[in-house]
């Protein structure tokens, strides 16, 4: 009964070698998830700068639609 029967539950590798691969698989996910959020990033620069072009043409617009209501607010009083 004095067998060693702990290699043939630990896969014949080292600890250190199973604390590795653990290392390893982490660190792959971590860069999984890095990537992702560089996507993410991405994305969000990419919608800052579309609603950077529609707040412009807001601007653009403001006289314009000044005018407008002036000229209702004129037609209500003749």
């Amino acid at each position: 009964m004095s067998e060693d029967r702990t290699g043939e539950t630990n896969g014949g590798r080292s600890f250190e070698e199973r604390v590795f691969v653990r290392f390893d698989a982490l660190d792959n996910r971590l860069r999984s998830v890095d990537a992702r959020l560089d996507s993410v990033e991405a994305g969000l620069g990419k919608v800052e700068a579309r609603l950077e072009v529609l707040e412009a043409k807001t601007y653009d617009t403001k006289p314009i639609w000044e005018r407008a209501l002036a000229e209702f607010a004129s037609l209500r009083e003749t």
